[in-house]
């Protein structure tokens, strides 16, 4: 060992100041760049994550706005709704799930999946004729589907917590 770094030493005093100057504001430069690439993913992640939960909150809210067009008999608003909760659900069912959001979505007991279709469903089919079965369907669902989605909500935000912890460690 002592054959090694007297070896080590010699090398070193063999080599030019501005070589060991360079070799060392290499090295800084390298780590810098990254450090940056590391923060730019990290960034990219944590706003994948504020969507994510944006998008779930907004559901919760679609829901609501669904069962109360359908009591008033709004159905210009109410087709519209049925539309934007249509479209925010098949865009967070492509976003890529942790296995306890995939839980959520398609197994029991929640099967939020399933529940937002037939809640849907019914809606669309209120809005066409005007049926009471329908709208008797939503107004006794829209507090269980806005628990359901409140649910996924905050896994999405326990996540989102979770990974932000992990950075910070």
């Amino acid at each position: 060992i002592s054959r090694i770094l007297l070896w080590g030493t010699k090398t070193m005093k063999n080599i030019s100041f501005a070589k060991k100057y360079t070799f060392a504001l290499s090295l800084i430069a390298l780590f810098t760049i990254l450090a940056f690439i590391n923060l730019t993913t990290i960034i990219d992640a944590q706003k994948d994550d504020g969507n994510k939960i944006n998008m779930s909150g907004k559901q919760r809210m679609l829901s609501q706005k669904i069962a109360l067009y359908s009591m008033t008999n709004d159905i210009k608003e109410l087709n519209k709704t049925i539309k934007f909760m249509s479209h925010a659900h098949q865009k967070l069912l492509s976003i890529n799930m942790s296995k306890q959001i995939k839980k959520v979505y398609f197994d029991k007991p929640i099967m939020l999946n399933k529940s937002i279709n037939v809640y849907l469903q019914h809606a669309k089919e209120f809005s066409i004729t005007k049926d009471k079965n329908n709208l008797d369907y939503l107004l006794k669902n829209s507090e269980k589907i806005l628990q359901k989605l409140d649910f996924a909500v905050s896994i999405y935000q326990k996540e989102a917590e979770k990974k932000i912890q992990d950075l910070q460690k």
